[in-house]
């Protein structure tokens, strides 16, 4: 298989890969075909001669970045019949066929390569061999680099939509076939980079914290607090801690009806970038524990470093899943999310294969929120440069609360656009059934602003009047 350019045809394994997407989506009975002497696709159903047909779209099975590719806009209201009310994005189409659904003898034919747009946006073709000019200053690839964003649709989970389609033209072509339900769920996680303001600090660094409160606010009792914390955690984190919001969010997420996942730092490759805290310290330990007990979960957050070190990751993976075992934390599966959201791939994904763990959540934008993959259903991985098909799976993450609110990135601070844009995105997520999957620091949660979006975010506007929640 060619590391480079068009992957046509489609590999056995990517086939099989795409054949397990849509049966997730549609039906276990569905087939995926592909017909090398014509070069369609083919969508087919066991027990049935009706098929789908889709052409096939070379910049679809190209790896790096197309800064020349097109898209164009599918408006249905100009078929003879309507199959959706939604406009949807066709990259790589400079123009489309009319009309793109067309009757057949054997059933529909489309005319835009679904399967194809699918491999290229959850394969993440365009992220292979990124150039320095793409990436941001922690080697990231950037939203902005992204074809999405430059074309309007990163705010759409557009590979859903388009096999949302597909799931209305399947009543068309098997009328007895009954389509798979799926429930729309938030996702609520948490990065633990600081579970503490002061608790694992050096004595200068937090005396300084001392002083300017002081002079500041002029009050002692209150200059003094951060001395207080710091030299009184030991074996737990002490209850003023401003970044202690552990049981604030666990209240919360059990008023809305979920599980919140934790991810904790098990290893140091950076000094500035990683965590001050170390994963033995029995204070961690013991919020560990708690965190379980209180029927939530937690996970790994790899060091800065380990990106691109599947070594690295899979010890430090190790190590937490050591001190799981000891403490008692039993857990069906496993996960977490990269440091940074810093991600190379392929690689990056081999170091969480590697460690044995079930998932990773680190496909988003640390610039900006929105659809990455074009999914917010999660799926098995797959690698398009050696065309192997993963055991991990992708959980993409749809919103960082810093991508909103920093002034680094969007900037939207606490207004009300903040939170219409995460209502947006969370009603994308319902329309497909999919997973809204919302990142929320610990310790981003220290002023009553912060607290007061995050549950609007989570609760929506009118129902967390309603919240037993303090604060």
């Amino acid at each position: 298989m060619k590391r480079c350019g068009s992957i046509l045809p489609p590999s056995k394994a990517a086939i099989r890969w795409l054949q397990e997407l849509f049966q997730y989506h549609i039906h276990d009975d569905v087939l995926l075909l592909f017909n090398t002497s014509q070069s369609l696709w083919e969508l087919r159903c066991n027990g049935s001669d009706n098929r789908m047909t889709f052409p096939t779209l070379a910049s679809n099975y190209q790896l790096g970045s197309q800064s020349d590719l097109p898209c164009s806009i599918w408006i249905p209201s100009r078929e003879d019949i309507s199959y959706t009310s939604f406009s949807l994005h066709a990259p790589g189409y400079s123009k489309l066929s009319e009309p793109l659904v067309q009757a057949t003898d054997y059933g529909l034919h489309i005319g835009f390569d679904i399967p194809g747009f699918a491999y290229w946006m959850l394969a993440r073709c365009e992220e292979i061999n990124a150039q320095p000019a793409l990436l941001d200053a922690h080697a990231r690839f950037r939203a902005t680099s992204s074809h999405a964003h430059r074309h309007g649709y990163l705010e759409r989970p557009l590979v859903d939509e388009w096999i949302r389609l597909l799931r209305v033209l399947a009543a068309h072509t098997w009328p007895r076939l009954v389509c798979k339900l799926h429930c729309f769920e938030i996702v609520l996680s948490h990065d633990v980079d600081a579970p503490s303001m002061y608790s694992f600090s050096k004595y200068h660094s937090v005396l300084r914290s001392s002083i300017g409160k002081f002079l500041k606010e002029k009050n002692l009792v209150e200059a003094l607090m951060p001395l207080k914390i710091r030299c009184s955690t030991n074996r737990s984190l002490h209850q003023a801690d401003p970044y202690n919001t552990f049981d604030w969010i666990m209240n919360l997420s059990e008023t809305a009806g979920v599980r919140s996942s934790f991810y904790f730092m098990c290893g140091r490759t950076h000094e500035k970038h990683d965590a001050l805290y170390s994963h033995d310290h029995p204070a961690i330990r013991s919020l560990m524990r708690h965190i379980y007990t209180r029927g939530h979960l937690i996970g790994l957050h790899p060091s800065y470093k380990t990106y691109t070190s599947p070594r690295l990751l899979a010890a430090e993976a190790a190590t937490l899943r050591n001190i799981a075992s000891y403490e008692g934390i039993n857990q069906p599966y496993w996960g977490g999310r990269m440091h940074y959201l810093r991600w190379k791939w392929p690689i990056s994904a081999y170091g969480w294969q590697q460690a044995g763990f079930d998932y990773d959540s680190s496909l988003g934008y640390a610039d900006q929120p929105g659809f990455r993959c074009g999914t917010c259903h999660p799926y098995k991985m797959f690698d398009p440069v050696s065309q192997i098909q993963l055991q991990l799976t992708q959980r993409p993450l749809i919103a960082m609360e810093c991508s909103v609110i920093s002034d680094r990135y969007l900037g939207l601070g606490y207004t009300e656009k903040a939170f219409s844009l995460l209502e947006s995105l969370q009603g994308r997520c319902r329309l497909v059934d999919g997973k809204f999957s919302l990142l929320w620091h610990n310790s981003h949660l220290t002023t009553s602003q912060d607290r007061f979006l995050y549950k609007k975010a989570v609760l929506g506007k009118n129902s967390f009047v309603y919240s037993s929640v303090p604060g």
